[in-house]
């Protein structure tokens, strides 16, 4: 990580709003308070002058790769997706295929088997196992922190399992941005940005997903979302005047801790 600002990533699926297209949502041109760009033309910039979007590719503060293409990068330079591997920040698998691994390099889920990061298998021939070794006729949980910025869990029985990736948090936070990326189970469908002019209260809502890119005032209209968690789906409409971002936390925490 750089201190140019804290690089974490989130979960949940893309925000569905009714921005209107960048050609008509927002200006050609906006400037930060104290002169340098925010907007000109079709690119964006972080205060400092550095690029946040810039022909379809994104950037983190420090001027490194956040999407290029359909590769998502971490914030010290290292591939969080490549088509359809995954990665942790030292740059050792997460997925690849349908394997899973912890992030010392060892299997999580390997075939039909799953291992404890110590390499004890966790499932072997439909036979749970202790992370001791012993037998255990008892369901068994894995889990792997990303980095403290996500979390792979697996939850395994003698002939089922159920495997997850979830990101959750911030992935971009300085003075005057701050952006989300939305991890739909395969991808990172979209991405958000919230982006400060220097004036009071005046902020530019950024979105991206694909191609399209979406810019508007924010606060100036509801916004309207789906969120997914553990107990249900949620349709939402933040009223103004209300930070979505921390209406769409609260949301999937109470789904997150429904059982």
């Amino acid at each position: 990580m750089t201190t140019a600002g804290k690089f974490f990533l989130v979960g949940g699926l893309a925000l569905l709003s009714g921005a209107l297209e960048a050609t008509a949502g927002c200006p050609d041109n906006i400037q930060y308070t104290g002169g340098g760009y925010l907007k000109h033309g079709d690119s964006y910039y972080y205060r400092e002058g550095g690029f946040l979007l810039r022909s379809g590719t994104l950037y983190y503060p420090n001027g490194g790769f956040l999407r290029r293409g359909d590769k998502v990068y971490y914030g010290n330079g290292n591939y969080l997706q490549s088509g359809d591997s995954l990665y942790y920040p030292n740059g050792a698998f997460l997925r690849r295929g349908q394997d899973y691994y912890y992030a010392n390099g060892g299997f999580l889920k390997r075939g039909e088997n799953f291992y404890y990061s110590n390499a004890v298998w966790a499932r072997h021939n439909g036979k749970l196992y202790r992370p001791d070794g012993t037998e255990t006729p008892f369901p068994v949980l894995l889990q792997e922190s990303i980095a403290g910025i996500g979390m792979l869990t697996a939850r395994v029985e003698a002939t089922t399992e159920l495997v997850g990736i979830d990101f959750r948090d911030l992935f971009v936070l300085t003075s005057d941005v701050r952006g989300r990326a939305f991890w739909d189970g395969k991808a990172f469908s979209e991405f958000e940005f919230e982006i400060g002019t220097g004036m009071p209260g005046e902020w530019i809502l950024l979105k991206i997903a694909g191609e399209a890119v979406t810019c508007s005032l924010a606060g100036q209209s509801g916004q309207t979302f789906t969120v997914h968690g553990a107990a249900g789906t949620a349709h939402v409409e933040v009223r103004p005047g209300h930070d979505p971002f921390a209406v769409r936390s609260a949301i999937l925490r109470a789904l997150d801790s429904t059982r």
